[in-house]
């Protein structure tokens, strides 16, 4: 029997004449087969270079369709054993071709493109002279000694500053506690490759952050989406799902949520460690924007409620410092800290020591302080001239969620218009946007975009919303 499905598999016709990409089509057909049950739940799939030698393609091309069937949720990596099929997906996809499965790939930028997808800081908001003075400084006092690591945790100099910084925003933790870490993904994916057994449930806000998607479905997790509405997450919707299901693991963003820029209140954070406390979980608190808020919101940490030491709090620094310097850290509950760090060790061995002392003098000198307050300010002007934008000339187009921070709108589409069609009319016009479907679970309405104002000046942002109202005008 496995044999014939074998066969059937390798019998898949690969157009390379076609425009469709090779590893496209053998997702397709691959997913298809999922579908209608030829592939059951884990049937072993074949090895990639057996089956590059059978279709005659590049190995490369079946690692591709492979890790996209991974990414949304069809198949599941085991370590060392191969690749196997995945349960069917609770709730079921509407995605109807290559576009969803692939919203989340990286675009290719010419000029005269206008960038409103990306969160990267724009590059002439960095503040290059400071950054100079604070690597000037670390290279005198440690010479060679600067670009070295001694403890698998991290500098223990910046560990020692970040719990004095935690502990203003009322995080009490020790430097023993701190693991430092190459960015909020990679924390994300320590975490998922050390608590994430194949088919333990895990849940997450819906929408949210798909790096976050790839990692726990990547780890082999059945991932459970719960609503968000105007008011953040809908924790009538966790509650009740709480009784249904038994996550080992809930994914959250409780300040400035990617993509929609809500944060949640005091009460809900409680409730949901109470939840947490009731139904024995572990929460991955993403804390990725919390430095830019333009609202008068409770910005207290999840883990600042967290006496049950239940939160494993992540937070990203690229973001807000240097975003082609990847940094970050995370606070581990202590029962977990040897699997984190053992995992952490096992993915990059350390974090770059250079850009770990740089950080720690921006923390000691007030240099962090200083950065983040012209961050806000440069940023808060912006922000205010977007809504202002988007009030006068979109209402009729949009409905969006007023972000409490950061640097993202989340847009639903009114009149029926396409998701998919306003992303494709605006890249003709040189500007490009975020299509929403990437950013679900499972289910991909084609109504939602993310806008981003993190990369463009003032000015190229009124441009690229001009592009983007005829963009609309031409497909209404």
């Amino acid at each position: 029997m496995e044999q014939d499905i074998k066969q059937e598999i390798v019998s898949i016709q690969l157009n390379s004449e076609s425009t469709i990409p090779l590893y496209v089509q053998l997702y397709r057909h691959i997913k298809q087969m999922i579908e209608q049950g030829k592939l059951s739940t884990n049937f072993k799939m074949p090895p990639i270079r057996w089956m590059a030698e059978k279709l005659q393609i590049n190995p490369g091309t079946v690692v591709r369709a492979y890790k996209e069937l991974e990414k949304n949720g069809f198949l599941i990596s085991k370590w060392g054993s191969g690749s196997f099929v995945a349960e069917v997906p609770l709730y079921e996809s509407e995605e109807s071709d290559e576009q969803t499965a692939f919203a989340y790939q990286s675009t290719a930028f010419s000029e005269g493109m206008i960038d409103m997808s990306s969160v990267a800081l724009d590059p002439d908001r960095f503040f290059a002279e400071s950054f100079k003075r604070a690597v000037n400084r670390v290279l005198d006092a440690s010479g060679g000694r600067a670009f070295t690591v001694e403890d698998d945790l991290g500098c223990y100099s910046l560990r020692e500053s970040l719990a004095l910084e935690l502990a203003k925003r009322k995080i009490m933790t020790s430097p023993q506690n701190v693991q430092v870490i190459s960015g909020a993904q990679q924390g994300i994916d320590i975490c998922a490759r050390a608590m994430i057994e194949p088919g333990d449930c895990v849940f997450a806000e819906d929408p949210t952050y798909p790096g976050a998607l790839e990692s726990l479905r990547a780890s082999g997790a059945k991932i459970i989406g719960i609503p968000i509405d105007e008011n953040g997450l809908r924790v009538d919707e966790f509650e009740r799902k709480l009784e249904v299901f038994r996550p080992k693991l809930v994914y959250l963003m409780p300040i400035v949520q990617n993509p929609t820029g809500l944060s949640m209140s005091q009460k809900t954070k409680r409730k949901i460690l109470g939840l947490a406390h009731f139904y024995d979980f572990y929460v991955i608190e993403d804390d990725y924007c919390s430095g830019i808020l333009y609202d008068e919101v409770e910005s207290a940490p999840l883990k600042a409620y967290d006496r049950d030491d239940r939160v494993i709090y992540i937070r990203s620094l690229s973001h807000m410092f240097v975003s082609g310097m990847r940094l970050g850290y995370l606070i581990t509950p202590s029962k977990l800290a040897d699997s984190l760090k053992s995992v952490k060790r096992m993915t990059d061995i350390q974090t770059s020591g250079l850009i770990q002392r740089i950080f720690d003098y921006y923390l000691r000198s007030n240099l962090w302080n200083e950065h983040k307050t012209k961050l806000q300010d440069s940023y808060q002007h912006q922000f205010a001239a977007a809504c202002r934008i988007l009030d006068e000339k979109f209402r009729a187009s949009f409905d969006w969620c007023l972000p409490s921070g950061g640097f993202c709108f989340w847009i639903r589409l009114k009149n029926g218009l396409s998701a998919k069609k306003v992303v494709e009319e605006s890249r003709k016009r040189g500007l490009i946007i975020s299509n929403g479907d990437a950013y679900y679970v499972y289910s991909k309405p084609d109504d939602h975009l993310r806008i981003s104002i993190a990369q463009v000046s003032e000015e190229k942002m009124v441009e690229g919303f001009e592009r983007l109202a005829e963009a609309i005008a031409e497909i209404s």
